[in-house]
């Protein structure tokens, strides 16, 4: 069972595939980046169909390709780091020597001390500024996958009723973006389990009221099936971003 368990790689790594689809995956014997390399891709869609319309929506046309590069480079990053370690050594030696230099002067420089004080405060800022600008986009593509989706759920599964779904479940997307956004850093920084992410957007959706599709007759039934199908999108847009960003 060891062995096993080694030779699995994580494949939601790979850009549209979630935890869900990776467990379908490996049930039908793709644990590696290569098998995945070396699948087609017309048994990846039969797995998909296999699966419900929940995930027949799933474009596999580049997880072949994107499994190919992520079976290559697992060594490269070895010789990158073991090249990079000498490097590093050589540069004390050659501080030390600086300083006697700058003992000879320290007479000469007082009046420039205060500078490197107010260097490193600008570049703590500067760096603050930086991630914020980096994580917004990356939210953005959340959201717009998120829309994405949302659009093909409601396209498969109640096509009668389609602009009121639409209306209804990117209404609840909207309401609860700041909440989604929240969430995922804590999930990124380990604050929060993937399983207490699950509850949080579960009893979000499970509470959030759905009027255009309630007032238009559809059925309990297919009303309660349409709030899980948009449950597992969002958790599975979600953990197919960050899982890989983490990975």
């Amino acid at each position: 069972m060891a062995k096993l368990k080694s030779t699995k790689d994580n494949l939601t790594k790979i850009k549209g595939i979630g935890p869900k689809i990776q467990g379908l995956l490996n049930a039908k014997g793709i644990n590696t980046f290569k098998d995945l390399a070396t699948a087609k891709k017309t048994t990846l869609n039969a797995i998909l169909v296999e699966a419900g319309p929940r995930f027949k929506m799933h474009d596999p046309s580049t997880w072949m390709k994107q499994a190919k590069e992520l079976a290559k480079p697992t060594s490269t990053p070895k010789t990158t780091l073991s090249k990079a370690k000498p490097k590093t050594t050589p540069k004390p030696k050659a501080k030390p020597e600086a300083k006697p230099k700058a003992s000879s002067k320290s007479k000469a420089k007082p009046k420039t001390s205060p500078k490197p004080k107010a260097k490193p405060t600008t570049s703590e800022s500067a760096s603050k500024i930086k991630v914020g600008e980096l994580d917004s986009p990356r939210f953005k593509k959340i959201m717009k996958d998120l829309h994405n989706n949302v659009d093909d759920l409601t396209r498969l599964t109640v096509r009668k009723y389609r602009k009121k779904a639409k209306r209804d479940a990117e209404k609840m997307i909207r309401d609860m973006k700041k909440d989604l956004r929240r969430w995922t850093r804590m999930l990124e920084r380990g604050e929060l389990t993937t399983r207490d992410f699950e509850y949080l957007v579960q009893s979000h959706i499970a509470s959030a009221k759905m009027s255009k599709l309630e007032q238009s007759g559809l059925a309990i039934i297919r009303l309660h099936n349409f709030r899980n199908a948009l449950c597992d999108i969002i958790i599975d847009t979600i953990f197919g971003l960050v899982l890989r960003g983490l990975a």
